[in-house]
């Protein structure tokens, strides 16, 4: 009797020992599903806060508090360094109540709205040789200034931007400002964009003597799915086409980028994304620019 009593002890011993086991499966498995969970939904909060301090504490041009107008203005530098000014090489109103773009030329030399350059218009510089367009505001605002180069930066961006703001008749509008360095380095990072390839499209190279030599490659016409250096010279490459062309490919890109890719995963790049990137927009202005993207939170 003592015997069975025992097997029967052991029986029920390995029952619970079972159970026991049971239950420590589910809960790892209900844990493992919580913290997804958690994850899942904070993980976006939390790379959003980290993303919208580093946009509003590195480089920042003071905040712009007028929340009402919907237009950006993307300034992209030739500047491959952060601690060098460039010039701008990409100039595009964004308007972010649709995510419509407009491409400004940044050889644009007369003013739309008076006979002078608009050098002369705005700076009273009349010799203002070889930079007497848009590129010129920026690089001839920062002269006569006993500023570090970080603050006479500031000064040309915002020069610039004011002058768009009035020439292309905008209530007003707020900055981002990037160098090659940053966009290269981002379009690294956001993953594949579907495009549409018109003419050939050279990857690297250089003009030397009227011809373009030392070509990498060429992104072929047709629909494509690109990234990574390929997406940097849809939009970098000239040789072939236009200035007007090239213009056109920098805003379809960026409207691309905007409407291919989630909230998420613009945050994730933009955040990991290296090099000069500066903005005068409020915390509660991009949060709101961020919800009115029209890509889904999550793919």
């Amino acid at each position: 009797m003592l015997l069975l009593g025992l097997l029967k002890l052991g029986e029920v011993g390995e029952l619970l020992r079972s159970r026991a086991l049971q239950l420590s499966k589910k809960r790892r498995v209900l844990g493992i599903i919580g913290i997804s969970l958690i994850v899942a939904v904070i993980a976006p909060l939390g790379a959003l806060v980290v993303f919208t301090s580093n946009w509003l504490s590195a480089h920042s041009l003071g905040l712009n508090e007028d929340a009402q107008s919907p237009y950006v203005i993307l300034v992209v530098l030739d500047s491959r360094n952060p601690n060098e000014g460039g010039l701008p090489d990409a100039i595009t109103i964004v308007d972010t109540s649709d995510f419509s773009t407009q491409s400004v030329p940044r050889d644009l030399t007369q003013s739309r709205n008076s006979d002078e350059s608009l050098v002369m218009q705005y700076l009273g510089i009349s010799n203002c040789e070889p930079f007497c367009s848009l590129q010129g505001i920026y690089a001839y605002g920062q002269l006569g200034l006993d500023l570090d180069r970080e603050s006479a930066r500031e000064i040309g961006l915002l020069a610039l931007r004011d002058v768009v703001v009035e020439q292309y008749g905008l209530d007003s509008a707020s900055l981002i400002a990037l160098d090659m360095t940053w966009a290269y380095s981002f379009l690294n990072r956001v993953g594949s964009i579907q495009l549409t390839i018109d003419e050939p499209i050279p990857v690297k190279g250089m003009a030397l003597d009227g011809e373009y030599v030392n070509v990498k490659r060429y992104l072929l016409p047709g629909n494509s799915l690109l990234s990574g250096e390929d997406l940097f010279w849809f939009a970098r490459a000239r040789f072939g086409s236009s200035n007007e062309n090239r213009m056109e490919r920098q805003g379809l890109l960026l409207e691309s980028v905007l409407t291919q890719k989630s909230r998420l995963q613009l945050i994730q790049a933009a955040l990991e994304a290296k090099g000069f990137i500066s903005t005068d927009i409020s915390f509660s202005k991009l949060f709101s620019i961020l919800q009115r993207l029209p890509a889904p939170l999550t793919q």
